[in-house]
């Protein structure tokens, strides 16, 4: 149940979390905080490849591994994203 409801979390990334990337590092603050808690959430984050995602993810179009190929445009002329949850996850 906590498993599936973490993968289901995980997979909004390329989604819903693009499209709400103004108030996107609570979700990469989450992902932060739970890697933190003990040996066996690591351990999930590892089996999932999450630093792989998390870097695609970050490098956007200039990632090799173009794993999000077609989230949504992140940032605007008059905003740039908060990437800085995420790297401190990473």
């Amino acid at each position: 149940m906590v498993i599936a409801f973490l993968d289901n979390l995980f997979s909004l990334m390329g989604t819903t979390v693009s499209k709400c990337w103004t108030k996107f590092n609570q979700y990469f603050e989450f992902w932060y905080e739970f890697s933190r808690k003990s040996s066996v959430t690591g351990a999930y984050m590892v089996r999932k490849e999450f630093l792989k995602h998390f870097i695609d993810y970050f490098l956007d179009k200039k990632s090799p591994l173009k794993i999000y190929v077609n989230k949504p445009v992140i940032g605007s002329s008059y905003a740039s994203p908060n990437f800085g949850m995420l790297l401190k996850t990473i």
